[in-house]
């Protein structure tokens, strides 16, 4: 029987441990200057040994779990003195006091995301599964540059926020969580629709892995650069990606815009994903793409 919240700090760093690497990989080096009192010097070569900031940042909290309640909190404590450098982290604490009149986060969802924010508590069961589908927008609608409300949680343009809360809970066997992006369906009420193009093996292949894929690739912006540097982006297109402030955000249009290019970019895209230096940088990949 597995039994989750047996503390408070250890949980929450466990139940963010993936979103914390991908914020806080944006500037490993800034977050471990700021550890010296939490690691030894074993540990800390240990992290820097890692491959990519994200690899890094998973290392430093599997260490910082491992250590118990009392290191749990004091490395909370240290990302709430230092959230301003890292902007995303306000996600981290939005579920406590800090969100005026209201004990949950305010959320925005476009007409194709979804911003979960469900809690499930002391409750005991044989498995627990969770399902969120949304349906991706054609590529270029989320990157077009429109205003979006100011939220704590906001997802668009076929995004996805699991901001859900287990606590006091007992599993018998599993927990299963699962995340479904469709494609938009063809909307058969105007006699003009034209039929979109028949999906090669290429963009069945990347549109059935997409969801793995956005998880892998989203730790390192290496990506976008191997895409440009292939010439398969315009310069407006690599622009709106690369500014964009959410790194699943921006790896979720990388992908639909690359499917909405047909075959042969689809194709060119699974070669980068082959080359060595992508491989080394996302070692997951050879289990994903095969």
């Amino acid at each position: 029987m597995t039994d989750f919240l047996s503390t408070k700090a250890t949980d929450k760093l466990n139940s963010q441990l993936n979103r914390l690497c991908v914020w806080l990989s944006s500037d490993p080096e800034y977050i471990l200057e700021h550890c010296g009192d939490i690691l030894s010097v074993n540990e800390y070569k240990k992290v820097i040994k890692q491959s990519s900031g994200s690899e890094q940042m998973r290392e430093l909290l599997e260490i910082i779990i491992q250590k118990g309640e009392d290191t749990c909190q004091n490395f909370i404590d240290t990302l709430r003195k230092h959230q301003g450098h890292f902007p995303q982290l306000k996600q981290f604490f939005v579920t406590e006091a800090e969100v005026p009149g209201s004990s949950t986060p305010s959320m925005f969802a476009d007409g194709s995301s979804v911003v979960s924010c469900r809690e499930i508590t002391n409750t005991t069961a044989k498995n627990i599964s969770i399902n969120i589908q949304t349906v991706s927008q054609p590529a270029d609608s989320s990157l077009s540059g429109n205003i979006k409300p100011q939220a704590d949680l906001t997802a668009s343009g076929g995004g996805v926020i699991c901001a859900d809360k287990i606590s006091g809970v007992h599993v018998d066997e599993c927990i299963n969580f699962s995340v479904s992006v469709n494609a938009p369906q063809e909307n058969t009420g105007m006699v003009e629709d034209t039929q979109p193009p028949p999906e090669g093996p290429a963009v069945r292949k990347i549109k059935e892995h997409k969801v793995e894929l956005i998880n892998c690739l989203m730790g390192d912006v290496f990506i976008l650069q191997c895409v440009h540097a292939k010439g398969i982006l315009s310069p407006r297109q690599y622009g709106n990606l690369k500014h964009s402030s959410n790194p699943e955000q921006t790896v979720t249009n990388l992908i639909d815009l690359l499917m909405s290019k047909g075959e042969e970019t689809c194709n060119q895209f699974l070669q980068i994903l082959k080359d060595p230096d992508v491989d080394a940088t996302y070692p997951q990949l050879k289990n994903i793409i095969k």
